[in-house]
């Protein structure tokens, strides 16, 4: 069931926009994953609250085969696997806590998607403003 609801997830998109949400079997390590992601030639970019950590909108997400890699809610990624990524990235918060995966992963993808459309220089659209009102 729970693989059925994963697979209806994956999204692919015309816009430059090729996200895939992966699960790993319960029983693959996190050593023996980053291998085969790199078998892959995936560079592995890590989503943290390590004060090692750049701000994700200091780091360059326009790689063409980039897996990002989030931890639990509560624990994060562990040390171990942290020291294995590529990149460590962040979501700077002003208050402490942490953002939920879901809201994190919607923040780095539009990261993703913002960098990438800057790279290609393509015209951003104008936001709707609304109408000076008048009074009579």
């Amino acid at each position: 069931m729970i693989n059925q609801v994963f697979r209806a997830a994956q999204l692919r998109r015309d816009e430059q926009w090729d996200v895939h949400l992966v699960v790993a079997n319960d029983d693959l390590s996190a050593d023996d994953a980053f291998i085969e992601l790199r078998n892959f030639g995936m560079k592995l970019v890590g989503l943290t609250d390590s004060i090692d950590a750049a701000p994700v909108w200091d780091v360059d997400l326009t790689q063409e085969r980039m897996a990002l890699v989030f931890g639990k809610e509560t624990g994060g990624i562990p040390r171990e696997a942290e020291l294995q990524l590529d990149i460590l990235a962040t979501v700077p918060q002003v208050a402490r806590g942490n953002l939920n995966v879901a809201n994190a992963a919607a923040i780095v993808t539009y990261e993703r998607h913002r960098q990438l459309q800057q790279a290609m220089k393509a015209p951003q659209s104008q936001p709707l403003l609304k109408k000076p009102r008048t009074v009579q």
